[in-house]
């Protein structure tokens, strides 16, 4: 299978990367772990988030990092919905009620390139807005969990 090599923006990394967690913003998803039977590492660099559910909990947002990030994903959503058809619009409503994450979602509609290329800006919009909502610490943790994650980002839209 020939594959392209997609350079893809930082913040849309970001976007694809608090989306592949779904509904993680609302308090009731994000559920506590137990705790980790393993003693803790005897290094002092925090090992990176595996997992989106892992990212979720290592970013350990506020309350209203979490409430600003649910109006620009909301927002991006419904931007979204302006560029598509009325047939599209219902694929990708199933889709996202289905629990599948944005790229899924947004690869079982046949995008026509214009709409490939307004789509992207707005994602990566509200990647750069999301970003913006979190502080250096947390911007670091959601950077090595891009770093370990990025052939996931890529082959959300490819």
């Amino acid at each position: 299978m020939l594959r392209k090599s997609l350079k893809l923006p930082a913040g849309l990394l970001v976007s694809i990367a608090l989306t592949l967690t779904g509904s993680l913003m609302t308090t009731s998803a994000i559920a506590a772990k137990p705790a980790d039977p393993t003693p803790a590492s005897t290094t002092s660099t925090p090992k990176a988030p595996t997992s989106s559910a892992a990212l979720m909990e290592a970013l350990k947002l506020t309350d209203q990092q979490k409430n600003d990030i649910r109006v620009i994903r909301s927002n991006r959503t419904k931007q979204i919905n302006q560029i598509l058809d009325a047939d599209q619009k219902a694929k990708f409503e199933q889709a996202r009620k289905a629990g599948k994450p944005l790229g899924e979602a947004l690869k079982t509609l046949s995008l026509k390139p214009a709409q490939k290329t307004q789509i992207l800006a707005i994602v990566k919009a509200s990647a750069d807005n999301i970003k913006a909502k979190l502080n250096p610490a947390q911007l670091k943790v959601l950077n090595d969990y891009m770093k370990r994650n990025q052939a996931v980002g890529a082959a959300a839209v490819e």
